[in-house]
């Protein structure tokens, strides 16, 4: 299992917050297509993330934080939102990261 990282609030600016988003889209969650793809969970995000939380029987909150990533009553679809969340969260780190490495490859 992937370690959870780090607590993503509203407001919050992070290439996580991207991930996420991209988790979202990917799921198909109500209200995906008003999210902005950028950095910042903004308002869309976080209403976004609610209904993710509503349909995963999280508890709703609008934080992405570890009762999103990681429920405390296991069940078959917290397990794929878990997942899934997890799984988008560390690709898109790395691939930013690759990205980040690239752009300085090229600047020297």
């Amino acid at each position: 299992m992937i370690a959870f990282k780090q607590l993503i609030l509203p407001g919050d600016v992070g290439s996580d917050v991207l991930a996420v988003k991209h988790t979202l889209r990917r799921m198909d969650i109500k209200g995906n297509e008003a999210i902005r793809m950028n950095n910042k969970a903004g308002p869309a995000f976080v209403a976004t993330l609610r209904s993710a939380q509503a349909q995963g029987g999280i508890t709703v909150d609008g934080k992405y934080g570890r009762n999103t990533f990681a429920p405390a009553t296991p069940a078959d679809r917290h397990d794929q939102l878990r997942a899934a969340l997890a799984r988008s969260t560390t690709a898109m780190a790395c691939h930013l990261r690759q990205d980040q490495i690239v752009q300085k490859g090229t600047q020297s």
